[in-house]
């Protein structure tokens, strides 16, 4: 039986069963994920004095919240290809915040994020507790001191996310990616790994592009309209080929190009 797509987009009401749905998937998601937040800072002081300690305790944190965040929201993961070795920059496409779960539930990561998440509540607090690298994409001097942060991430042998798209879209094709993201990388020689992002949706239910992808909908109706989903698919794909290129224009273009070649549109 199919479910009416109209309840199920944002901007419009939700059906029964998708009330259904949120009303126990919400109170977990939340639950566990302040059970999560409670044991990294119960934890802290162990962590600030022994880095093995808080190394550990980041990485039962991070992937422990994307895995709890994929099941909470019925979101199925499949992953293709060698997880990328410590100690280098990954590179995606991006259409939500959801991209974040998907990687982090399969990657010892440290992401970079948009500057107006550290303002959140909850979630920018975590995201500066945890380790996360903010750029301001309009302020170039900005640039600069995020490529140098990604860098010393790196050379701690962190892997360090990038989504040089450098902002969400709707998931019909991968776009540019910005050279000026990949400025360190390039000069510094960083090896650069790459992943393909990609979602669907079940038979009857609004696609992907309009459920998963969060481009100019308010967070919290897109937010619901997510989690009363009956499921979705996610894929996961690692390129195991390393890119190393001194220019940046064309390492931003070899990138686009090994990105794009396992994309799958959304809609």
């Amino acid at each position: 039986m199919q479910e009416d797509v109209s309840k199920a987009t944002p901007g419009y009401g939700l059906g029964a069963r998708q009330l259904a749905r949120l009303a126990w998937r919400m109170p977990l998601y939340f639950g566990g994920t302040g059970l999560l937040a409670a044991g990294w800072f119960l934890t802290l002081p162990l962590s600030l004095a022994f880095e093995p300690v808080r190394r550990r305790m980041r990485r039962v944190t991070m992937q422990g919240w994307g895995r709890w965040s994929l099941w909470c929201f019925a979101i199925r993961l499949e992953t293709r290809g060698a997880l990328p070795k410590e100690g280098v920059l990954l590179v995606a496409n991006h259409t939500s915040y959801v991209d974040i779960w998907v990687i982090a539930a399969r990657v010892d990561a440290v992401f970079v994020s948009m500057a107006e998440l550290r303002r959140w509540p909850f979630f920018g607090l975590m995201a500066r507790a945890l380790g996360t690298v903010f750029l301001d994409r309009r302020n170039k001097r900005e640039l600069v001191v995020a490529n140098e942060e990604m860098q010393q991430w790196i050379a701690r042998g962190y892997t360090v996310v990038l989504f040089p798209e450098g902002e969400n879209s709707r998931g019909h094709a991968v776009q540019r990616f910005r050279p000026s993201l990949l400025e360190h990388a390039a000069g510094a020689g960083v090896p650069v790994a790459c992943a393909t992002l990609g979602y669907a949706t079940m038979e009857g239910a609004p696609s992907a592009s309009s459920t998963v992808a969060w481009v100019h909908d308010p967070f919290l109706p897109h937010a619901l309209a997510l989690g009363s989903q009956a499921r979705i698919d996610a894929r996961l794909v690692f390129h195991p080929e390393l890119e190393q290129h001194s220019d940046r224009k064309e390492l931003a273009e070899r990138l686009h190009a090994r990105v794009s070649s396992a994309f799958v549109p959304l809609a």
